[in-house]
């Protein structure tokens, strides 16, 4: 963009809107070079030393760092059509050059990052990290001023209009040969292709029986269990991780974690943080030990039994305590190959949770616990123990 193709407006003045900060820095005379470091030192808008360094024809910085700002510096048409288009109208300022810088207050952001498309330079993200910008009424090394092109409020956008940007203009390349000219790499789904990973593909039920004994069913419900503590890349993480152990192709990991609720992360974000926790949970469960692709093994819930502290069905509660107990039947080959047949029997804690429509429904814990093999005498002997241990703790 050539400097007779500018059209500057508004006022030279610094804008309002950031003063209240307090973190501007001396620039050398139409320079974008600090006098002294971008580390500082940083003085405010009323303070004389800047008055007086502006008075002597000299040019000044925004320091970004220690604020909730970050600056979408456009450099190009295409990058500043897609702010004006997609974003909120915030304060905007025309730099000497022609170019716009774009103001946005965003919580959680910190990274710097240079747009590029076609190995052409489009624009980029200014946040934190020592990063500053030149401001009005400072004079670019051109001769032309800086400006206030837009005098509004700084807007607030969210991280997941910064992955939306990033994306757009980042796409992934579709079917980029790896090194070697080995097999293709689906977008977003890593290298586990090459690995034989068996892409497997289950229907709803057997999908259903997979989360249950893995004790993740849970996670496709409205109501997390308020004794749940992991955060929202940990749930995502864990339930694509559940189903990556049993070889799940990644599109069919897709389609169950948009199952997940509206609030959940990977409903929230865009496809690069989708994309990522599946290529992250089939990593992990190509790297674990104990996940073995090759042993075909089926499971078959045989029986289900849910006690709880009320005395009848009728009378539970929000937050009252359960156990689940389960018998399984277990078919297929063990880790040496041998073939495999048994019944066992786990155990799960649980909470008795108000699910809206539903009403209150059991919902348990991550953790469940072996007690052994389905067998009636086994299971009696147990019984017996429970009940000595309740009398020995009463007493």
């Amino acid at each position: 963009m050539s400097s007779k193709d500018i059209q500057h407006t508004d006022t030279v003045d610094f804008p309002r809107e950031l003063q209240r900060f307090g973190k501007l820095l001396r620039l050398k005379k139409e320079s974008k070079e600090p006098l002294n470091s971008p580390k500082g030192p940083f003085y405010k808008w009323t303070d004389p030393t800047i008055q007086n360094w502006i008075s002597g024809g000299n040019n000044i910085g925004f320091s970004l760092d220690s604020t909730d700002l970050i600056v979408l510096d456009s450099d190009s048409d295409r990058f500043e059509s897609y702010v004006r288009n997609h974003l909120p109208e915030t304060l905007t300022i025309q730099s000497g050059s022609g170019g716009y810088h774009f103001y946005y207050q965003i919580s959680g952001y910190d990274t710097n990052h240079v747009i590029n498309e076609s190995g052409k330079e489009l624009g980029s993200i200014r946040a934190g990290n020592w990063y500053y910008c030149v401001v009005p009424p400072s004079t670019h090394p051109n001769g032309l001023k800086y400006r206030i092109s837009e005098k509004r409020l700084i807007k607030s956008i969210s991280l997941n209009q910064i992955e939306d940007l990033l994306e757009h203009f980042e796409k992934p390349v579709e079917n980029e040969p790896t090194q070697g000219g080995g097999p293709a790499r689906r977008p977003g789904v890593g290298s586990y292709e090459i690995l034989d990973y068996p892409n497997r593909r289950f229907n709803k039920a057997e999908i259903f029986r997979i989360l249950d004994r893995k004790n993740v069913l849970y996670l496709l419900k409205k109501d997390i269990p308020k004794s749940e503590k992991t955060d929202r890349s940990n749930r995502d993480f864990i339930l694509a991780k559940a189903l990556a152990e049993e070889g799940i192709d990644p599109e069919v990991i897709h389609y169950w974690l948009a199952k997940t609720p509206k609030s959940s992360k990977y409903n929230q974000r865009g496809s690069r943080y989708r994309n990522s926790t599946v290529e992250k949970a089939i990593e992990a469960a190509l790297k674990d030990e104990y996940v073995n692709f090759d042993m075909t093994r089926e499971y078959e819930t045989k029986a289900t039994v849910v006690t709880y502290q009320a005395d009848n069905a009728d009378s539970v509660e929000d937050g009252d305590r359960c156990i689940r107990f389960e018998v399984t039947h277990m078919t297929g080959e063990d880790d040496d190959g041998e073939p495999l047949d048994v019944e066992f029997v786990s155990m799960s804690k649980g909470t008795f949770r108000d699910n809206g429509d539903f009403g209150v429904q059991p919902q348990f814990s991550n953790n469940s616990k072996q007690l052994g093999l389905a067998d009636i005498e086994d299971l009696e002997i147990i019984q017996k123990g429970l009940g000595e241990l309740i009398e020995e703790l009463e007493s």
